[in-house]
């Protein structure tokens, strides 16, 4: 690729960045400039962790596998990554966290901006077999990712299932990141009862293979700034 084709792609990386109204109150925001644009904190109690994992227990059993081993080669936000995974719905237990007013407020101070939950309800991920979900930014609706492990058998120092997350590299297009995938690579660990907080669509990042002996359960919920 040319200079000067990489700097047009990652002019336009930018742009799909600040295009939202939200976009430059997300970079302004504490989770942005102190954080780096993610952070892993413990927030649910243990009661609100224990109903959780029971209820993606529950809907396990409806979970719909998602194959796509070729990956779309999209250089914004959304796509279609490679990914192996199962995923299903989530249920009431869910939905009241989703729509929890004080997780709001926890949100607006540390996103520097009002969040709303993206959709009428989350979802639940099952990693295991070596299930992935290859690199992207998130969805245009979908500015922060709240992800909950719930249950995980891997031992703490392998790498399978593992977030990687690419903050100094926010102004480039996802090519200029695939290319050399190991430069500013940040691996980000979260265990049973952490929660994962990252602003998805402004920071790239993938969720590495998981050993095939191994299960990875968290919740998912999406939220989107208020411009």
């Amino acid at each position: 690729m040319s200079a000067t084709a990489a700097t047009i792609r990652m002019q336009r990386a930018t742009m799909a960045v600040l295009e939202r109204p939200s976009g430059p109150a997300l970079l302004a925001g504490p989770l942005a400039t102190r954080h780096r644009g993610f952070a892993v904190v413990e927030w649910f109690d243990q009661a609100t962790l224990a109903a959780l994992c029971g209820e993606a227990t529950a809907v396990y059993g409806e979970a719909d596998y998602q194959e796509t081993l070729v990956d779309d080669h999209a250089d914004g936000r959304g796509g279609m990554p490679a990914r192996s995974i199962w995923t299903a719905g989530g249920g009431p237990v869910q939905q009241a966290v989703y729509h929890d007013p004080e997780l709001h407020r926890r949100l607006r101070v540390l996103c520097g901006v009002a969040m709303a939950p993206s959709g009428g309800r989350g979802s639940y991920s099952f990693y295991m077999g070596g299930a992935f979900l290859a690199l992207h930014r998130d969805i245009v609706t979908c500015d922060l990712s709240m992800i909950t492990v719930l249950s995980d058998t891997s031992d703490p120092a392998d790498r399978g299932s593992t977030l990687v997350a690419y903050p100094d590299r926010n102004h480039e297009p996802l090519s200029s990141i695939r290319a050399d995938q190991d430069r500013g690579a940040e691996p980000v660990h979260a265990g049973v009862g952490q929660t994962v907080l990252i602003l998805g669509g402004i920071v790239a990042h993938q969720v590495l293979p998981t050993l095939a002996s191994t299960q990875r359960v968290v919740s998912v919920l999406c939220f989107e700034a208020l411009g």
